[in-house]
């Protein structure tokens, strides 16, 4: 169940009495935003336009929809009282606003109108202003507030023929349990890490082909240096939040903390990963209701060369862009910083110095990802280090099943090639997920497994990463035990074939 959903079954859990009493509270101004949110929610391809005001001719909301076919265009008047019986100072109000929306711009051609809503269209800023003018073909209105039958009858029968329909504040509720679940919350905070979330999904490698990192993000094994054996190793999964708190304990324990890791083994998808399990942790706190107002803990992720170039902790700080409302709730208890070894190795240890700072004068946890790296050989003063180990068939056989996405007869291919393969193969995310784009390819997998050390090679030592430079690219004492391995990996395929 993805976050959306979540929220969905979390505001259809709520009484319809208090989901009424959450939407009859909102002063009207809020409530025409909130509204004007929902439409776009409802059609993304529809322009909708906020219009109250002096020229705006009684109407609250424009929506437009252009096509082939034509425009359309609806006015929308909500109405924030009570209506239990119509009286008839309400029914002339809703008349006469009715009627100036009808008159104003009704003898403009069709030709006219395209143009303006043309104009509009190319400049949003001036939507507002231009979609006031427009003539108006249907109307709608939403009385968001008691509304008995009776009244609506009357109401129908009494305005001209053009009402469209009339919506009450059941339907609005209805629309926004499914569409703006997080009006029933604290929406400007639920929006703010919902942003957050949706910017770190999309940072991995996998994120320019519209996949999620949680859609294929399997657990991972981290063991403290020195010690290797699986039986000690300590496990720590995603999946789970119970499990994945050992990670985030340890780094609470340890205080300063380096998880070091061949190129593409998981250190920077892990590093996003528990930073997203972090902010839903605070998203849920927002949807349960926090007893207190406790602040959220959230983290800071940033790249070691960020930290390189910044000048204190209000630069750190202004990196984790958010609503007023969160910054207002949050408190800052983790800083991550991302590929030490993506830094020149004459400034590496100024970065770890910096971050260090940082972390001691906001008093927070640190955690830091490089790749094995000479100057991490041995961990530098008040740092732990941890390793994070090659998956097992195990976590490769998971990683397939979530990228087939059900393909039961995919799987199957994957599962039978794997087992002829796994030793003749690095077992790190990013060749697995290489040997299944083959597999995609081909429909079975590959005879001989050069196009995927070429492709793991490429990708892994950053060949066609400029912004990582030669020293980065080519650093021996970074790459030569895992280029020993790929060579081992080789013979042992050229013996056996």
């Amino acid at each position: 169940m993805d976050i959306q959903e979540e929220l969905v079954q979390y505001a259809k859990a709520l009484p319809h009495e208090t989901r009424q009493s959450i939407l009859m509270a909102f002063p009207e101004t809020k409530l025409h935003k909130h509204v004007k949110t929902l439409f776009e929610r409802m059609e993304p391809s529809y322009s909708t336009a906020i219009t109250y005001g002096a020229n705006g001719h009684g109407k609250d909301l424009v929506i437009v929809k252009k096509d082939n076919i034509g425009i359309d265009v609806t006015a929308v008047v909500v109405k924030c009282w009570p209506i239990t019986e119509i009286t008839a100072g309400a029914v002339d109000q809703l008349k006469k606003e009715i009627t100036d929306i009808l008159k104003a711009g009704a003898s403009k051609k069709f030709q006219e109108v395209e143009s303006l809503v043309g104009h509009a269209l190319e400049h949003p800023d001036e939507v507002e202003s231009i979609f006031k003018d427009l003539p108006v073909n249907k109307i709608m209105v939403i009385v968001a507030g008691e509304f008995s039958p009776q009244a609506r009858k009357q109401l129908v029968a009494d305005v001209p023929v053009n009402l469209e329909d009339v919506r009450d504040i059941d339907w609005l509720i209805g629309k926004c349990v499914e569409h703006y679940p997080q009006i029933f919350f604290e929406q400007e905070i639920i929006d703010s890490l919902l942003v957050q979330i949706a910017q770190l999904e999309a940072k991995h490698w996998l994120g320019g082909k519209r996949r999620n990192l949680s859609d294929y993000y399997v657990e991972i094994l981290v063991a403290k240096t020195g010690v290797r054996e699986r039986a000690k190793a300590r496990e720590v999964s995603v999946d789970k939040p119970s499990h994945l708190a050992k990670l985030k304990e340890i780094i609470e324990e340890d205080r300063r903390v380096l998880l070091v890791g061949d190129p593409s083994s998981g250190k920077s998808a892990a590093l996003v990963r528990l930073a997203i399990q972090m902010f839903r942790d605070a998203l849920m706190d927002v949807i349960r209701g926090r007893e207190n107002k406790q602040p959220f803990e959230l983290p800071i992720l940033v790249s070691a060369r960020q930290i390189l170039e910044m000048g204190g902790t209000g630069a750190l700080l202004g990196t984790l862009v958010v609503s007023p409302e969160l910054e207002s709730r949050m408190a800052i208890t983790m800083l991550m910083v991302d590929a030490l070894d993506e830094v020149p190795s004459s400034k590496r240890q100024q970065v770890l110095d910096k971050a260090a700072q940082f972390a001691d004068e906001l008093n927070i946890s640190l955690l830091v990802t490089s790749r094995k790296i000479e100057m991490l050989k041995t961990p530098p003063a008040g740092f732990t280090k941890y390793e994070l180990l090659p998956f097992e068939v195990s976590q490769a056989l998971k990683l397939f099943a979530k990228l087939v996405e059900g393909n039961k007869d995919k799987l199957k291919v994957l599962k039978s090639g794997l087992e002829k393969i796994q030793f003749k193969m690095p077992m790190v995310p990013l060749s697995l997920i290489l040997l299944f784009e083959l597999v995609e390819e081909r429909r079975e997998i590959p005879e001989s497994v050069n196009e995927l050390y070429d492709r793991f090679a490429d990708i892994a030592f950053g060949r066609w990463d400029k912004d990582k430079g030669i020293e980065v690219t080519f650093e021996l004492s970074t790459e030569e035990a895992l280029l020993g391995r790929l060579g081992t990996y080789r013979i042992a395929f050229k013996r056996k074939s």
